[in-house]
Formats: structure tokens, sequence, C-alpha cells
């Protein structure tokens, strides 16, 4: 078997360390029922929609096998040593990207474009190639900042020119530029 490239082990890596996260979150904790009366299932019903029988009933999306259960088991110590290493953050965003979580709410948790979030994810796991395989990973850092796009806020009124069923945009908030109203700046918002 021909050697991997080191492009080709940072994805294996990690897709192994996704499948072992995917892992962890659908096992079942046999434990669970020790660690309170919450934990047991029996919490007080407060709408008729977590009513025994009113909601669809809901199956996992993803079982574990056996294999994939010993796997994640092996694969625990490298996620508490990137823990300890490179912190929670590091931690954090490699498992939310494990469990779905798309790119563009990732970096807007960290303030920085997605590109750079993903690069931030292969640098953990080339972190952790070079502590347990032996082979060393270059990811080139990429300092890019988030994209800044102003977000719009309609607020409408009646048109007092026309009947009163028809309805124009009256006052606007631009993202960063603060309040207008027809074209003209009102004012900055840092009021609100």
């Amino acid at each position: 078997m021909p050697a991997m490239t080191p492009a080709e082990l940072l994805l294996t890596v990690r897709e192994i360390l996704r499948n072992a996260l995917m892992t962890m979150a659908a096992a079942r904790d046999p434990d669970k029922r020790y660690q309170g009366w919450r934990s047991s299932g029996l919490e007080p019903v407060h709408s008729i929609q977590e009513a025994y029988g009113y909601a669809s009933a809901s199956v996992r999306a993803f079982t574990p096998s056996a294999a994939e259960i010993s796997q994640a088991e092996r694969v625990a110590p490298w996620l508490a040593w990137l823990r300890r290493d490179l912190g929670d953050d590091a931690l954090r965003r490699i498992t939310a990207w494990a469990l779905g979580v798309p790119a563009w709410r990732l970096a807007q948790r960290e303030d920085c474009s997605e590109r750079q979030v993903m690069r931030r994810i292969d640098r953990s796991v080339a972190a952790v190639i070079a502590h347990f395989l032996g082979d060393t990973i270059t990811v080139e850092y990429l300092d890019e900042p988030a994209k800044t796009q102003p977000t719009f806020a309609l607020s409408f009124a009646p048109d007092r020119t026309t009947d009163a069923t028809s309805t124009v945009p009256m006052k606007i908030y631009v993202g960063g530029r603060g309040m207008w109203r027809n074209g003209r700046w009102l004012r900055g918002g840092q009021h609100a």
C-alpha cells in the first residue's frame, strides 16, 4: 500500500475524529440515571407540545456500531490531549464542526471567515497527527477577518398619500450606519 500524502492523512484523521465525536454524541450514557432527577427523564411537562404522544416519534439519525464505539474509545485520548494542549476553544470548534454546525455559524462565533475556521480545525488535526502519529503537516496560517455586510431591518408605516391599506418603508436601519429616512441619515443607533 502506498504511503499517504499529507493532504490525504489530514483528511483521514479529520474524518476519524468526526466519526468518533459523532459516536460519542450518539452513544447512550448508562450512568446518566445516577446524575440527579433531571437526567432521569422525569421532567415536568410545561406545555402541550411536551406531553407524551403529542409530537411525532423521533429516531436517532446515527446509531453507532460496536466497531465505531471501539474506535471512539481509542480516539478519546486524542481529544483529551487536544483540550489540554490547545484549549477548550479548539475542542469546542472541532466538536461543533463534527456535529454538523455550519461553517458560517462557527465563523460568526469566532468573528472570522469560514475559510479561517476550517484552517483552525485543520491546524488542530495537524497537531494531533504530529503528537500521536509523528508526522508533521503544515497548514498555512490565514488571518482573514469576518466579512461585515450591513444588515437591514425595515420599519413600515402607512403611506399617507394613498389609502391606509398600502404601506411603504419610511425608516430603515443599515447595520453599522444607523437609521435612515428617505435617503437621509437620522441617527447612528448608539442610543439604543
